[in-house]
């Protein structure tokens, strides 16, 4: 969520205005006063926003919401006067929007990217990196799109400047509704009179269509891909157009003042609740953003009652006016505090004695922040006028803005750099190889173990890692990866699944070499093959996969055969039926299908973990499956085999972490380094589960550096040569 710093305020006139011009809204008195009661309004959803943070367990307290109706309220009321008036001059709004947003936002940057040196791995300096420049631009809510993170409760690693997407999504709005305006006002003045046509009708007319495609997108969007409609641009758009909407309709409030009261405090009484009633991450930007949205409308509708009983007293309270005066650093402080705090005692959720430290921390940096950054902005502003902020506001976010992609690129170059050496492993890294019989390379290392947590995440396999598989990252596509094609095949195997089948795919490609397979990979991150009574991207995903699987005619299609899940932090696995319909028709074709085991699952802290207190598997636990794969009821009989490879990978409880100086996990998915390792293995079950596939005489040789050639499966050697 994003606040309007205290500056933003309506200034009214101080003469009456003409009937072409809009009166004063309702609780504004003729002069330089503030809207009473979106003031206060301010500070009681700052209150509600931060204390959902610290102590709401996760759930979303509506107040984005509210600031961003505020928001669409005070630009568009403010634009229509001025192009009513005098004119807008888009130098001074431009100003007022960096001297408002900019300084106080590249302090807390700064401090976070330090902080984030200090404290937190290397692994997550690229993402805050890229992060800072997003934020620092005004594009962090897509730039935490484009890195398929989704808005979640606060956590170690969760992203310390995740908060900075609602700032983005409301100095979008701020930067382009001026020129909006002016459009409107030259093709006005381009129209004859008799039409009726002015700035006032017709950006009313803009906004209503926006927001009414707004709406619809958004309510679409949540239906199928709620993660990223909470963090869009365009599924925000509504809240903001229904804010500006009402800033067109208020010429003058002539509702009795004990009406405007009780509209007001039913307003109030909304925005206090929604947090209450309604799980906002699932269900916001859609039709119940309407309750906190509608609620923030009742109040400005509703405002500047002069009846004792209406809502301005409370909320002209001292201290919901000192806090709105400094809500807008606040917001901006309280969030990485939280994460940070997180991180570093390693902890799921804040206990109330930290929540009341971080609380009184945030106020003092927001009180500092404000008093020596954003105040002294503003008066350069009134005393200098609108170039001096211009210049030094761009300038300043140019220089954060390239000094952390420089950073990035920095910190990238060495990831790179460590990432290219693991194609080469050396036998100071048989991974899977120690626990073969007949080994006998080294059991104790002089070398770290690889990869290191700062290059495991991108230790994935050839296709995730190419163009081809990124196209099916989007939509229902089905891209087809040639992961080996030869001239002349024997054979065409192809792998199906999500990304837990495609982190197999270098250990099948050495079986492909060696058998001159033609191996494909047809992977979508989440989606199996499965048939599936609903729609969506996985469900049509699916159906064009068998399409494609029925007509290419393979000799083999690898699968998941299970799934392996962490509920209430116990581990499951099951067989979805879903997938075993698909194996079914695939049988009846006459394709044979094989299902590899699903592998025991790391935490999504695990590379942290590992980070902070190396492989030890008591601190970062693996959930370990059961002794025995599960079967499927009514699985196809003639053709179907499953293959599993737990022993090779959890040869002992808990799970190690690393076997054979190599990681094991990188989260819940295997290091392709690791996989690799197993490649013979892997060809030994392969060969017994499906002999038709292979040509006599040709076998499968383990990588140089990590063990002898194995034609059948042996016994895993569980010791404490598996680990380092």
């Amino acid at each position: 969520m994003a606040l309007l710093p205290r500056a933003t305020v309506v200034e009214i006139e101080p003469r009456a205005y003409a009937s072409s011009r809009p009166e004063a809204p309702p609780g504004a008195a003729r002069g330089r006063h503030q809207i009473v009661e979106l003031h206060g309004l301010r500070g009681l959803a700052l209150v509600l926003v931060v204390s959902f943070h610290l102590f709401g367990a996760g759930r979303v307290s509506g107040g984005v919401d509210v600031f961003l109706a505020v928001s669409g309220f005070l630009a568009t009321y403010t634009l229509l006067r001025h192009a009513e008036g005098d004119g807008i001059k888009l130098s001074d709004h431009y100003s007022r929007v960096l001297a408002r947003l900019v300084p106080p936002a590249l302090v807390v940057l700064a401090a976070t990217a330090a902080l984030t040196v200090l404290l937190m791995p290397r692994a997550r300096w690229i993402d805050v990196g890229r992060e800072v420049v997003a934020s620092a631009a005004f594009f962090q809510n897509q730039q935490l799109i484009a890195s398929r993170l989704e808005y979640d409760a606060a956590a170690p690693i969760t992203s310390p400047l995740q908060h900075f997407w609602s700032l983005s999504v409301q100095a979008q709005f701020l930067l382009l509704i001026p020129l909006v305006v002016l459009l409107i006002v030259g093709l006005c003045r381009l129209t004859p009179r008799w039409l009726g046509l002015t700035p006032r009708r017709v950006t009313a007319v803009v906004l209503a269509a926006a927001a009414v495609m707004s709406f619809v997108y958004a309510r679409q969007l949540g239906e199928t891909f709620q993660t990223r409609a909470y963090l869009d641009s365009f599924t925000r758009v509504w809240e903001l157009a229904v804010g500006g909407l009402l800033a067109t309709v208020i010429v003058g409030n002539r509702l009795p003042n004990l009406l405007r009261a009780v509209l007001a405090w039913a307003g109030l009484g909304m925005v206090a609740s929604a947090g209450f009633l309604i799980d906002g991450a699932a269900a916001y930007p859609g039709p119940l953003a309407w309750w906190p949205v509608g609620g923030a409308l009742l109040v400005l509708i509703g405002a500047g009652s002069q009846t004792r009983w209406g809502p301005r007293g409370l909320l002209q309270l001292r201290p919901l006016r000192r806090l709105a005066d400094i809500s807008y650093e606040l917001y901006l402080w309280h969030w990485p505090l939280l994460i940070f705090y997180l991180f570093v005692l390693d902890r799921d959720a804040i206990p109330w004695p930290g929540a009341a430290s971080l609380m009184a921390a945030a106020l003092v940096l927001a009180w500092a922040t404000h008093n020596l950054v954003a105040q002294p902005i503003t008066r350069i502003r009134i005393r200098h006028g609108a170039p001096p902020i211009l210049v030094g506001g761009v300038a300043l976010t140019a220089i954060a803005a390239v000094t952390a992609h420089v950073w990035v690129v920095d910190t990238e170059r060495d990831q790179k750099a460590e990432q290219a050496a693991l194609q080469s492993l050396g036998e100071q890294h048989p991974g899977a190889g120690v626990l073969a019989k007949g080994y006998n390379g080294p059991t104790s290392f002089d070398t770290p173990f690889v990869p290191s947590p700062f290059v495991a995440n991108l230790d994935k396999s050839p296709s995730v890692r190419s163009e081809c598989a990124s196209k099916a990252r989007r939509g229902a596509n089905v891209a087809v990866c040639d992961a080996h094609e030869p001239d002349n095949p024997t054979r065409t195997v192809i792998l199906v699944g999500a990304s837990h089948m495609s982190q197999w795919e270098s250990a099948f490609l050495a079986s492909a070499r060696a058998q001159d397979w033609h191996l494909q990979v047809i992977s979508k991150p989440g989606c199996r093959l499965q048939y599936v009574d609903k729609s969506g991207d996985c469900a049509r995903w699916g159906r064009a996969v068998m399409e494609h699987l029925l007509d290419a005619d393979p000799d083999a299609v690898i699968v998941e055969a299970t799934d392996t899940r962490a509920v209430a932090g116990k581990p499951i696995e099951y067989v979805n039926p879903g997938q075993v319909r698909a194996w079914r028709e695939l049988d009846a074709a006459g394709i044979a299908v094989i299902g590899l085991r699903d592998n025991p699952r790391a935490a999504d802290d695990f590379l942290d973990c590992i980070d902070r207190h190396g492989p030890d598997a008591t601190a970062c636990p693996v959930s370990a499956v059961a002794d025995q794969m599960p079967t499927a009821v009514g699985k196809p009989r003639t053709m179907f085999h499953t293959i599993d490879m737990t022993p090779w990978i959890c040869p002992a409880k808990p799970c190690p972490l690393v076997v054979g100086n190599v990681l094991v996990y990188r989260n819940d998915h295997l290091t392709d380094s690791y996989v690799r390792t197993m490649a013979p293995m892997l060809d030994a079950e392969l060969r017994e589960a499906a002999p038709q596939l292979y040509t006599e005489g040709r076998t499968i040789s383990a990588p140089a550096d990590s063990c002898s050639p194995i034609s059948k499966r042996s016994a895993p050697r569980p010791s404490s040569a598996g680990r380092r």
